[in-house]
């Protein structure tokens, strides 16, 4: 297996979708080939390369296509630019990709050009973000129930029966994506929005920075706030530089994500007070196998008109299971 990583917009663009056969017709019929010999080349698509779902992404992609000496695959980073998604997508059907893999950076965006790869007859299969149109298959982490959770232990957390809340959101493109914990979060706290108020919702980036921007602009305007969650570790971990910079320890700080070495050790030192650890390794290997059975099967994926989901781990991170988090992390060969 050869790994060769390309960032920005690439001449040879991908999307980051997965499962797509490499002898696509122009007709949008797919035809199968052998995903275990043939020479296979499969694009992923990346919001980001550097965080840390991105990461352990990777990790569980790379354990899987290293065991073929077949399978080559690339990696294109969008930086959060939907037009550079786009023009990826575009430019794997130009390529000649046998599958795509995509994490959306902008869920309505690039559902055209999403088309166009479906259209070329290759399966589109999405990572964690998935683009607003009918495709393959969404490997994401169980966020439906972990972001309900995550909200009862918040409300749990301060003790109160009512009070007020702030959310660091996703971007606005990416808010109707319900297999995320941030839209379940949500969903739960509108369900006892009676006892629950939400003061505002900012929409964020994915960005330690643009969470501290947030949350500071926020503290100037409240001075009644409960707890804050963030639709991302990055962004919580920014948010609770604002509060500490402020001094307001007093407020509860949530994010959601892979749970990095950060986060755990904010959590710990109480800057922070909980986060959704996701498998996002499982989710890179399921995404992998998944691909391969795409680029193999004589089956036309993308023909469905419901996006079949799977879900993969997610559990709930406090200051009392930080060292079995880390356990976990270790096991998966993303944390020493």
């Amino acid at each position: 297996m050869k790994l060769k990583k390309l960032i920005g917009r690439p001449t040879a663009a991908m999307i980051g979708v997965i499962g797509v056969s490499s002898c696509a017709m122009a007709d949008g019929t797919h035809t199968s080939k052998n995903a275990y010999s043939d020479p296979v080349k499969i694009a992923v698509c990346l919001y980001s390369e550097s965080d840390n779902t991105a990461m352990q992404l990777l990790m569980g992609l790379d354990s899987v296509f290293e065991s073929y000496d077949n399978v080559t695959y690339q990696v294109f980073a969008s930086q959060g630019n939907a037009d550079t998604q786009v023009a990826q997508l575009e430019d794997t059907v130009i390529q000649g990709f046998d599958a795509v893999l995509v994490q959306a950076t902008d869920s309505q965006a690039i559902v055209s050009a999403c088309q166009e790869v479906m259209d070329a007859g290759i399966p589109l299969l999405s990572l964690n973000l998935a683009p607003s149109v009918g495709h393959a298959v969404n490997v994401a982490p169980n966020g439906p129930l972990g972001g309900k959770l995550l909200a009862q232990e918040a409300i749990e957390a301060t003790g109160k029966d009512s009070g007020k809340w702030l959310f660091i959101g996703p971007p606005e493109s990416g808010m109707n994506l319900t297999s995320e914990p941030f839209y379940s979060f949500q969903q739960y706290m509108q369900s006892v929005s009676d006892q629950w108020e939400m003061l505002e919702l900012q929409n964020g980036d994915y960005s330690t920075e643009m969470g501290q921007s947030i949350m500071a602009d926020m503290l100037t305007k409240y001075d009644d706030v409960d707890f804050v969650f963030a639709a991302c570790d990055e962004m919580a971990e920014g948010a609770a530089m604002a509060a500490q910079a402020a001094g307001r320890d007093e407020i509860l700080i949530y994010g959601a994500g892979g749970c990095s070495e950060k986060m755990l050790e904010y959590i710990d030192e109480g800057l922070c007070d909980g986060s959704i650890l996701m498998n996002f390794v499982d989710g890179g290997k399921l995404a992998a196998k998944f691909a391969l059975y795409a680029i193999n099967s004589n089956l036309d994926m993308n023909a469905q008109d419901e996006v079949r989901t799977v879900f993969y781990d997610a559990q709930i991170i406090t200051k009392d299971e930080t060292e079995e988090a880390r356990d976990l992390l270790r096991s998966w060969g993303v944390m020493e």
